[in-house]
């Protein structure tokens, strides 16, 4: 890849146009069915940049799956989910590691995107951030979770996040509101985590962040380091069958994300 490259793998049909915009007025022509399967892509990066988009970039895509893949030394996200009107999407035994933002990133526009499931995934050395020391940004490392994700009635099964070497990284899982004024599509509410294990090289902020209402957590492994375990941000959320180490804070509960789908950073 060249230092302007935006990934390896996109998933897209043309003419695309703009997607599906924040407003949900216009969009484009959809993926319809697809895979992408046994397969490795290892960038050996060489560099300590932080780069936009995905080694495997997504766009406007329903009923795909992506099943026995590696991504592997990427300065940008693993797999790039962005546009929004991603429905029935599955990720299915995939492996992120040293990569320099999120693992897995699903952005939603148009409040269209739903019924994603994220199986058997494992994140090794993910967030890694900017590591060139001349440029430290630590806001954009803030910003980034291993899986960060959005939309309505997300599944999460048999997850393990480890190694997370960026004590500045915001979450191993985050779960994430809504757009302000219908900007930015639908939350995370309703999301289902179960069976998951995280462990860490250093604290970070969050285990799991939830910024969105109606989430159930169970069967969760928190035994790295971190300043809250598991924080819920909206209502009716729910932790059942679960284990916590080393967090500074177990479990938070606090209205901070907004109460309804409005609310977006």
């Amino acid at each position: 890849w060249s230092d302007d490259s935006y990934g390896l793998i996109e998933v897209i049909k043309y003419p695309f146009g703009n997607a599906v915009t924040e407003d949900g007025t216009k969009q484009g022509t959809k993926v319809e069915g697809g895979s992408i399967s046994n397969m490795t892509l290892n960038n050996n990066i060489s560099d300590n940049k932080i780069m936009s988009g995905g080694c495997i970039s997504l766009k406007y895509t329903q009923n795909y799956t992506i099943q026995n893949v590696s991504v592997k030394n990427v300065p940008f996200y693993g797999i790039g989910m962005q546009n929004g009107g991603f429905k029935n999407v599955t990720l299915n035994n995939v492996l992120l590691e040293n990569i320099n933002r999120d693992g897995v990133d699903l952005k939603d526009n148009g409040n269209i995107s739903e019924g994603n499931q994220f199986n058997n995934i494992t994140c090794r050395n993910v967030c890694r951030g900017n590591l060139d020391p001349n440029n430290d940004d630590k806001n954009e490392h803030n910003s980034m979770a291993c899986i960060d994700l959005q939309g309505y009635g997300i599944q999460l099964n048999n997850i393990v996040v480890e190694g997370i070497s960026n004590a500045d990284a915001g979450a191993a899982i985050r779960i994430k509101q809504a757009g302000k004024e219908g900007k930015r599509g639908n939350s995370g509410r309703t999301a289902a985590i179960n069976n998951v294990f995280v462990t860490t090289g250093v604290t970070i902020k969050h285990g799991i962040q939830v910024k969105a209402g109606n989430v159930s957590i169970s069967n969760l492994k928190l035994r790295g380091m971190f300043e809250i375990g598991v924080s819920f941000e909206q209502e009716n959320c729910s932790l059942i069958n679960s284990f916590i180490s080393n967090a500074t804070i177990g479990v938070s509960i606090e209205d901070r994300s907004g109460t309804n789908d409005t609310e977006y950073p």
